[in-house]
Parts: structure tokens; sequence; C-alpha cells
């Protein structure tokens, strides 16, 4: 069953995978660790006010912010530091080109597409699992 809204979204989540439209699949290694924490506290960037979200991407550390709607629109700004490791440039990267969410199961699930068909695979969905950081 799929459902949106607000009371689930916030708090934490790891990536269980990355699922790409043309069905190849990215699954973090044992070990690897990609997370997120999605906060109601706010904070100023670009000209306006934002949720919070940190994180990690295994190797690399993650911040930023996103705004939401409760029926399923979802804009992350996801900066992560920029070591080469795992599938850190491939999560950091869809999770910044996010821009819908739905609960299935028990998992958020984000619809991503990056901004340019230069880059194939170019859209599909992340797949996290609630967590405890």
């Amino acid at each position: 069953m799929e459902s949106v809204g607000s009371e689930k979204l916030f708090g934490a989540w790891k990536l269980g995978g990355i699922l790409y439209d043309t069905g190849e699949v990215l699954m973090p290694k044992s070990g690897q660790l990609y997370w997120f924490i999605l906060k109601e506290d706010l904070v100023e960037a670009e000209g306006g006010m934002h949720h919070m979200i940190k994180g990690a991407a295994y190797c690399n550390w993650a911040e930023g912010w996103f705004d939401y709607t409760k029926t399923g629109d979802i804009n992350i700004t996801f900066i992560c530091s920029r070591l080469v490791c795992g599938i850190s440039t491939e999560f950091c990267a869809a999770m910044s080109t996010s821009y819908r969410y739905v609960f299935r199961n028990g998992r958020l699930i984000l619809s991503f597409e990056y901004p340019t068909i230069e880059i194939s695979p170019n859209k599909g969905k992340i797949i996290l699992k609630p967590f405890e950081p």
C-alpha cells in the first residue's frame, strides 16, 4: 500500500538500494552505510526557510535542506563532500534530483531524474528503510 504525508517523512532513513528505470540496481555493500535524517528544524538558505537534512554517504558527510508537500512533492538540496567511495556519487546525485516521495510497506521511496540525458541511466527510485543512527 502506498501513501504520502509528513507524519512518517521526518526521521532517519538508510539506503536499501537505487533502482534505475533501466532495471539496473545499485545496492550498498556490507559495511557501507548511506543515511540521512529529515528534520523538522528550519534553516535559512537560498532566500527562504527550509527543513534541514543531515547524513552521510559512506565515506562522505552530507547536509542540506528540503521542502515537501503533503501530496508527495519533494525538493532536496543534498550537499556531499567529494570523496569517491562505494556508490556515494550515485547516491548523492539521486538524492539531489529527487522530486517525488511515497511510502510503501514502511519504506520511503524517492523518485529522481537527472537534469540531463547525457548520464545513463538517468532516472529511477531510491529505496530507503527506517534507521536508528
